[in-house]
């Protein structure tokens, strides 16, 4: 996802959020309940935002195709 959409979709889920948690203290929910949905929104927007691993080996594999006593395709 590009990083403009990532700036468009987090706007969109905060505005809703807000938008929803007015509702919800107007109908009488729990604080609690509106607290999770609140950590529930932060964790989905950092792991929306999280940049992926990448695993660089910096080791060099060896060819361990070869037989023994220095025969290989090579010396024939």
């Amino acid at each position: 996802m590009s990083k403009g959409g990532k700036v468009a979709v987090t706007i969109l889920l905060i505005v809703g959020f807000i938008f929803i948690s007015g509702l919800l203290t107007a109908a009488g929910a729990s604080k609690t309940f509106t607290g999770l949905l609140a950590l529930g929104l932060f964790y989905g927007i950092r792991a929306m935002w999280k940049k992926p691993k990448v695993e660089e080996s910096t080791e060099i594999k060896l060819d361990k195709t070869q037989k023994p006593n220095g025969e290989n395709n090579l010396t024939k």
